[in-house]
């Protein structure tokens, strides 16, 4: 793959232009790689940032949490993340709307945005949550998720077809391309909705998972710069149903009930016990390093599971009467719980979850962050 030496050079000179941002640098100035994807961002020499939760809520605000005292810091209002589709429906569940930028500096956001107006991917800064540059996505394509690996942007959404059926797709923009090209995982030959996306850390596969009226599993696409020949030919997986993460060349996924480890080549899957009472498990978190997954549990013993992926072991922190979903993890130690109260049969009594902050090594019920039912969640670690 090209190296990211001044990406989208035709694509940034077309928003610089029209937004007045800055152009990009010469290879002397020495740009980070989030400056590159867009040189608009804040320069190097600032300050480590300190780790943070930036959330996305019902209401398109977006606001950068302190950790550990959950306080807001910088807010910023967009488009509201679960725009009406053409047909005025709304979608319900959560997508991976936020996705970080090489080195942590900065954000990527998917703005969705109501029909027939255009899906945006914005680049923002991760202190102050400004957005720097700005990608309208392809036309007619209603995006669910954002990913970046290596030296690419990934979305993924669907095309709809009408009588129900959607093609399932990703696009891509790449360095000096300009343009997004967009690829077709699944025709319309039914409802291929697309809950989820995610691309390897080595950037050599994505997954893209499936919620759909008649459909689930995910597919899983070798992409070009593999060195297996099988790019673009995806391979269905069918124990996957819920959101997935990467996990190096592989990638961690729910089935509905446990976690499992995909091969990002063979697709070969490897089963991890997470038990978690009276949740339909749909979400999970990984630490920084990858090593470890935190999944919610409701039941009589409300409480938030730490697996080591490695060695299996399981640990339990209690979360009072609240349960629901881990959606980041911060530091290996504070989670973003979107929880709520749980009835005394041992199930949430609202499926609507609003965000909470846990400590997993005091337990209890934690900080309530804000008022607005999450959307995304993305974990700002700590310096290195």
């Amino acid at each position: 793959m090209l190296g990211w030496s001044c990406i989208l050079r035709a694509a940034v000179a077309v928003v610089a232009a029209a937004s007045g941002l800055a152009a990009c640098s010469s290879s002397e100035d020495g740009p980070t790689e989030a400056r590159a994807l867009c040189p608009a961002l804040a320069g190097d020499g600032d300050d480590p940032l300190q780790p943070a939760l930036v959330v996305l809520d019902d209401a398109g605000r977006l606001t950068r949490y302190g950790i550990p005292d959950g306080r807001p810091g910088a807010v910023r209002q967009f488009a509201d993340p679960q725009a009406p589709g053409p047909a005025g429906a709304r979608l319900e569940l959560m997508g991976r709307l936020l996705a970080p930028l090489p080195g942590d500096q900065g954000i990527v956001m998917l703005q969705r945005n109501a029909a027939p107006a255009r899906d945006v991917v914005l680049m923002l800064e991760a202190r102050t949550l400004r957005p720097r540059c700005r990608f309208p996505l392809p036309k007619g394509i209603r995006y669910r998720a954002v990913a970046t690996a290596q030296d690419r942007v990934f979305a993924f959404g669907n095309r709809a077809a009408g009588d129900g059926r959607t093609s399932a797709l990703y696009s891509l923009i790449e360095p000096g391309s300009g343009a997004w090209e967009t690829q077709v995982v699944r025709h319309r030959s039914q409802d291929w909705f697309v809950q989820w996306g995610v691309a390897s850390s080595d950037g050599h596969s994505a997954i893209l998972t499936y919620h759909g009226a008649d459909t689930t599993g995910a597919d899983l696409v070798r992409l070009e710069g593999s060195d297996d020949g099988m790019s673009g030919r995806p391979k269905y997986v069918g124990e996957v149903h819920g959101a997935a993460e990467p996990n190096g060349d592989a990638f961690i996924a729910t089935n509905g009930s446990d976690l499992i480890r995909l091969d990002g080549a063979m697709t070969a899957t490897e089963p991890f016990k997470v038990p978690a009472d009276g949740v339909h498990l749909m979400h999970f978190a990984l630490n920084a390093a990858g090593s470890a997954a935190y999944v919610s549990s409701c039941g009589n013993t409300p409480s938030v599971h730490r697996l080591d992926l490695e060695t299996r072991e399981l640990r339990r922190t209690r979360t009072g009467d609240y349960c629901g979903e881990v959606l980041g993890v911060v530091g290996d130690r504070y989670a973003a719980l979107g929880a709520a109260r749980v009835e005394p049969a041992g199930f949430p009594i609202s499926p609507t979850y609003r965000l909470r902050l846990v400590d997993v090594e005091q337990g209890g019920t934690g900080i309530a962050l804000g008022q607005g039912v999450v959307q995304a969640v993305l974990p700002i670690p700590a310096p290195r």
